[in-house]
C-alpha cells in the first residue's frame, strides 16, 4: 500500500481538479475528450498514472494551423 504523500489513486472531484489544477467545467471537458476517469457510484476515481500518460499524449499535438486567441495563457 502507497505511504499517505506517495497515494496514487484519487477520488472524488475535488482531488482529480486539485491535482490537473483546473476548474470543474474543464474537467467535463477533459472527460468528454478522453480523461481517464470513472464515475462510480456518484464518486470520480482517477489513478495519477493514467492521467498523466493522458497528458503525455495529449500535449503531443500540431499546433501549426491552431488559430491561438490573445488572450491564451
Amino acid at each position: 500500500m502507497a505511504k499517505n504523500g506517495d497515494k496514487k489513486m484519487l477520488s472524488g472531484i475535488g482531488e482529480i481538479i486539485a491535482y490537473l489544477e483546473c476548474t470543474k467545467p474543464t474537467f467535463y471537458e477533459f472527460i468528454r475528450i478522453g480523461l481517464p476517469a470513472r464515475l462510480h457510484r456518484k464518486k470520480w476515481y482517477a489513478h495519477k498514472d493514467n492521467i498523466d500518460d493522458f497528458f503525455r499524449r495529449f500535449t503531443i499535438a500540431d499546433n501549426r494551423n491552431l488559430e491561438i486567441p490573445e488572450d491564451a495563457e
